[in-house]
């Protein structure tokens, strides 16, 4: 009691009393081992928060992830928060121990420490894990919304999950009808551009002032070789429509939260128009999709699609 009073005045304070808001709880225990032999989970646990709509519907959601023995002793994995719930594979496993070593978390072993009166999104998460040679790892922070390491523990359950026909955990993949689209590639000194055009009456097509253009410019003759216009197909848009939805762009959409995943993230775009690949995209609900890019790793990604652009357009100016 006259230790709580001190608390009081400042001096000290009870180890059972809430802490205050903005106050931090400091319970880290500095001899946990940052090194964990054994690669064997038996038991797992995560909970945290990630900015923006992981699951459809679902924004800023708090995540709670288990890898744990049911009633009747199997492995189950669940997510809480969903009430997902599905035997476990050593895969998972498997996959949950490579994002433990290369996101280097045993170096968190011990720690616990937060900060009261945070925003939910920055409130504490936790982090367990057993091991089979009965090693542990364990860490309790404020959240970090955006933390590597959450993001991949929910893909990889994400994706878990989804490979046994449950997709709740899949992110948002935005599967739009295109209402206009413009592509180029500048390759091996050759630029290449298709797009919609409106040309002067003297220039229509039966009539059309709308048309499909084609533009071909030769860098190292330093003029245009190809300069071609041709009416749009009646099915234009829904051929197209098709090839784009093929494709996961998830990773190019900055409204998504998997944009820049697998990616090494640049500034996209130059105000000069120069990037080596353009793609842009306007959907029938006139959201936009814009993909400027000359970085060679993202240009390999997209070039099967760029490919299918490219086959389909060429066909209609045969």
């Amino acid at each position: 009691m006259i230790i709580c009073a001190f608390s009081l005045f400042g001096f000290t304070g009870c180890k059972n009393d809430p802490p205050v808001s903005g106050g931090t709880t400091d319970r880290t225990d500095y001899n946990a081992p940052k090194e964990i032999k054994s690669k064997d989970i038996t038991k797992f646990h995560a909970s945290f928060v990630l900015s923006g709509e992981w699951s459809e519907g679902k924004e800023n959601s708090n995540y709670i992830f288990d890898v744990k023995e049911d009633e009747n002793g199997v492995l189950t994995a669940s997510e809480v928060t969903l009430k997902l719930s599905e035997k476990a594979d050593k895969a998972l496993l498997n996959s949950l121990q490579k994002i433990i070593d290369e996101q280097k978390l045993v170096k968190q072993n011990g720690v616990y420490k937060v900060t009261a009166g945070l925003p939910s999104e920055y409130q504490e998460c936790n982090f367990t894990v057993n091991y089979a040679s009965g090693e542990s790892l364990s860490f309790t922070v404020n959240n970090n919304p955006r933390a590597e390491w959450a993001e991949q523990v929910y893909l990889t359950f994400a994706n878990w999950f989804n490979e046994k026909g449950i997709n709740n955990l899949m992110p948002p993949d935005k599967k739009g009808e295109v209402k206009n689209i413009s592509v180029s590639l500048k390759e091996n000194e050759i630029y290449t551009l298709y797009s919609s055009i409106k040309v002067p009456k003297e220039k229509a097509i039966k009539g059309e002032q709308k048309l499909l253009f084609k533009d071909v410019y030769s860098y190292k003759e330093k003029k245009t070789t190809v300069e071609k216009y041709a009416l749009y197909p009646d099915d234009y848009y829904d051929k197209t429509t098709g090839i784009i939805n093929k494709y996961d762009l998830r990773p190019f959409d900055k409204s998504s939260v998997l944009y820049g995943t697998g990616r090494d993230i640049k500034e996209d775009g130059n105000t000069d128009f120069t990037d080596d690949l353009q793609l842009h995209i306007t959907y029938k609900d006139d959201s936009q999709l814009n993909i400027d890019t000359s970085d060679k790793k993202d240009i390999k990604i997209l070039k099967p699609l760029i490919g299918e652009l490219f086959k389909y357009n060429d066909s209609i100016f045969k």
